[in-house]
């Protein structure tokens, strides 16, 4: 039986707001790339879970990008290539919400932007009939 996609869809939606929120920050406010990398871990957190329900997985709240990436490889065992491209956003689920420094440059945010975009784009071509339907409605 096919997944029902409106959940996949809003998990997709949330993912691209995330995604585009971290870019508008990385553009408008160079001075605070602690926001754009949180929103990039969030964005990646949610484009995993956008496929997760896709593929009608359960799963448990939380942040831990090697266990998400995990229980999707466990549907797709492709997922496991994410591996690398999620590491550097570990450490943004819940470090970079405390004020203290984490010593974060703007390449540090390249490389969030650029992990972000290669799973958003990963995730997308994985999940069919995406094709037709715009991100971030």
């Amino acid at each position: 039986m096919p997944p029902e996609m409106e959940p996949v869809y809003e998990w997709l939606d949330r993912a691209e707001h995330d995604l585009q929120a971290a870019d508008l920050v990385a553009r408008q406010m160079p001075n605070a790339p602690e926001i754009a990398v949180f929103h990039c871990q969030q964005a990646v957190e949610k484009f995993l879970k956008a496929y997760l329900t896709f593929a009608e997985r359960t799963f448990k709240k939380l942040h831990d990008l090697d266990q998400i990436v995990t229980w999707c490889s466990e549907s797709d065992a492709s997922f496991l290539e994410l591996r690398s491209v999620v590491a550097p956003l570990r450490q943004y689920a819940v470090e970079v919400r405390y004020p203290h420094v984490m010593g974060l440059k703007a390449d540090d945010v390249r490389i969030a932007l650029g992990s972000a975009n290669t799973v958003r784009d990963f995730v997308r071509a994985r999940i069919p009939g995406l094709e037709d339907r715009p991100a971030g409605r």
